[in-house]
Parts: structure tokens; sequence; C-alpha cells
């Protein structure tokens, strides 16, 4: 059940490239880790570090490097996406998943690898396993990955009740069915809420961000818009689903 909730909620990477809002300088890099808890329909843990670099290089690339390391189902995601640092167009998303031996029983692999590369205003997605389809999806503007979808963030007025409408891939999709977008809405729904986490205590603006199955609160920080907390609901039951909690940042 972690898995499938993880990949309806990756956590986005919160640094924003583009003019004016670069936090990182090139050859910078920074570090969050979180723990990831899910409830129903059983309680599990899951680690994730999250890994933002701006290279050093003439024309800047920013690499978002998101590991999910579920230690009790012997099970890793590692995604990383490369993206042109100044207009945060998408170069490649790569994403590699590691399961315990058993799994080969279950879905005939102990890992697979799946990519996704912008080409001709598509979005090309590939897997080096057949039972995974290929697909073309239309890009446009709004079209934004699991990790990279509130890349923006840093650039947004969070004023209270405003609300933005994109659509959000899910690239870690290993069930078999299409990949289609799904349409999310994240809407402000406070601008001074205080949250307390195992780093100390912050005043945060609170989103709620809408997905098909799932109502997920993050907490940003208002200084630096850092994610610290997200508690995510099933939206049929109104149950917790997941918690996602910060315990850890560094920058170098």
């Amino acid at each position: 059940m972690i898995i499938k909730m993880l990949i309806l909620f990756l956590l986005p990477a919160m640094i924003l490239a583009g003019e004016g809002f670069v936090d990182l300088a090139p050859g910078e890099t920074e570090m969050m880790h979180f723990q990831l808890v899910t409830f129903e329909p059983g309680y599990s843990k899951a680690d994730n570090e999250l890994v933002i670099q701006i290279t050093d290089e003439v024309r800047p690339s920013l690499i978002l490097t998101q590991t999910i390391d579920m230690k009790e189902q012997e099970t890793k995601i590692v995604t990383v996406e490369k993206y042109v640092a100044e207009t945060f167009e998408l170069i490649e998303s790569k994403t590699y998943l590691q399961f315990p031996p058993e799994a080969v029983e279950k879905i005939g692999a102990e890992s697979l690898e799946i990519s996704a590369r912008p080409e001709n205003g598509k979005l090309i997605i590939k897997s080096n396993f057949p039972t995974i389809p290929p697909a073309e999806i239309e890009m446009g503007e709004d079209l934004y990955t699991g990790i990279g979808s509130m890349v923006l963030a840093r650039g947004r007025d969070f004023e209270l009740d405003k609300a933005y409408r994109y659509r959000q891939i899910n690239l870690v999709n290993i069930s078999g069915e299409a990949f289609i977008p799904v349409d999310v809405v994240d809407s402000v729904v406070s601008v001074d809420e205080f949250v307390t986490t195992p780093l100390g205590e912050y005043e945060c603006y609170k989103v709620l961000k809408i997905l098909p199955d799932l109502a997920a609160f993050t907490y940003y920080t208002r200084d630096k818009m850092i994610p610290v907390l997200v508690e995510a609901y099933n939206r049929e039951t109104g149950q917790m689903s997941m918690n996602i909690t910060i315990n850890g940042y560094y920058r170098k």
C-alpha cells in the first residue's frame, strides 16, 4: 500500500529555477530528509531523502534526486530528474525501483527502470519492463511530474484562498495501466500556521493539495518555503492515510 500512496503523492521538490527565484548558487546542494508513515490499510514507515543541486556549468542544470527507502518491504525507489536551471524545462526523468527477491514471482523482476523525456511537445515515457506500456503525453504548459509538481512554489504568491491548477503525471507506475495525467488543485487555506517538527517550530503557509484519492495538507515555512510537514487523508473515509515529517536539513 505504501508504494501506491507514494506514487500518488511523491514529495515535491521545493526549489525554484528561473530568473529572480534561484535559491541555490551554481555548485551548491540542498538536502532534506523526511520520515514517511502510512496508516491504511496497515502501518508502514519509509525514509525519504531529497537532494537538490545546481550544476556549475556555463548553462547550469537543476538536478533533483529523491530516494524513498522502505526497509520493511526491502524496496527502494530512486528518481533523478534533470532540468534547465534557468527555465525549469525538463530534460529527462529516470526512476529506478528495487524490490526484494520474492517480487520475481509477483511481477517478474527484482528491479525496474522508467524514463521520461520531452520530445516535440510530448512527454515520451519508456520502461525496460514489457508489462509497463510506453506512452506519449501532450505536455502543454501545465504538466508536471510527481517530484516537480510544485517546484515553482518559491515563486508563487501564497495569498489566502488563492488556488493553482495543473496536471500531474505519475511516472512510478508498475500496475500495467496506462500513464494518464491527473488534474490537481493547490489551495492556500492558511498563512499563519505553526508546526512543530524534530527540527523545531516553524511558522508556515498551509496548502491543500487535491488528488483523485487524497486530500493533502502541506506546510511550507514562510521564510524559505521549505515543506516541513504533509498530512494526507483518504477523500472517501476522511481517515489519515500518510504523514511526512522533516527530520533533517542541510545545504552546502
